[in-house]
């Protein structure tokens, strides 16, 4: 028979052996657990940045279509080269958002994304040379038949707004690129970043115009500097896309 002394550490053994077991199955369960929640929570943090991009996308894609039109008039009253550039660079960056709300419409699988990345950056890269070409054949007229802008209080107003959402939109659009490892998106952002320069030098131009009307070359010249970068990236861009298998992979982002 036991005596009182050897019950209480014949329990005292039990609960501490019972204790052990559910401690350690409690502590992998709740491990499990936390890494199931974290990897879901991840999921929904870059579903969350993909559905920001298509919003980004679309407000830009409305932007751009605003200051495009607003350009294209004040280019035919001007008679302003750079901003005729200005304005059909923009318009041709509709299809550049465009093509990012394709590529985040909807969630793909890992192995879809670089093709999605890959397509959306040649689209893009092609708007980029169309539009440097029109700007070129644009400036290259004015050059030589000495267009001089006439209307010059308009142009000052929409190369000043044009300069101030291109510079947001670019900001937003970079950002949200880095959070996605988007190659798209981030060249999308680039397209903006040209805008906003693009316009920069419109009102830079227009401005020294004003003060000294010797200066009218001054605006085709920008004109012809902005067509030749934004070119030179169209053409690296798409041989970047053609030429580089990996294309698209996030490790590319880095790189590209």
């Amino acid at each position: 028979m036991e005596t009182p002394l050897q019950l209480q550490e014949n329990k005292k053994e039990q609960t501490s052996s019972y204790d052990k077991i559910p401690k350690d199955e409690s502590l992998k369960s709740l491990l499990g657990t936390a890494n199931e929640e974290g990897n879901r929570s991840r999921r929904f943090d870059i579903n969350d940045w993909r559905i920001l991009a298509i919003i980004v996308s679309f407000v830009s894609m409305f932007v751009i279509l605003v200051l495009g039109v607003a350009g294209l008039i004040t280019s035919e009253i001007s008679g302003s080269s750079a901003e005729l550039a200005f304005a059909f660079d923009a318009l041709l960056g509709i299809a550049s958002s465009g093509c990012v709300v394709w590529r985040f419409y909807k969630e793909f699988a890992p192995c879809e994304i670089p093709g999605k990345e890959k397509k959306a950056c040649l689209f893009i890269a092609i708007g980029f040379i169309l539009s440097a070409m029109v700007m070129f054949a644009r400036a290259i007229h004015c050059l030589v038949y000495k267009v001089e802008p006439l209307e010059t209080v308009t142009v000052i107003i929409i190369s000043t707004l044009g300069s101030l959402c291109y510079a947001l939109l670019f900001f937003v659009k970079f950002k949200v690129a880095q959070k996605l490892q988007s190659v798209a998106m981030r060249t999308d952002s680039y397209d903006s970043a040209t805008g906003a320069l693009m316009a920069l030098g419109v009102l830079v131009s227009v401005v020294i115009y004003k003060l000294e009307p010797g200066t009218w070359w001054i605006d085709p010249v920008i004109a012809l500097i902005i067509a030749m970068t934004t070119f030179t990236y169209g053409v690296i861009v798409l041989v970047k896309v053609t030429l580089n298998k990996g294309f698209g992979e996030p490790e590319e982002y880095q790189q590209f």
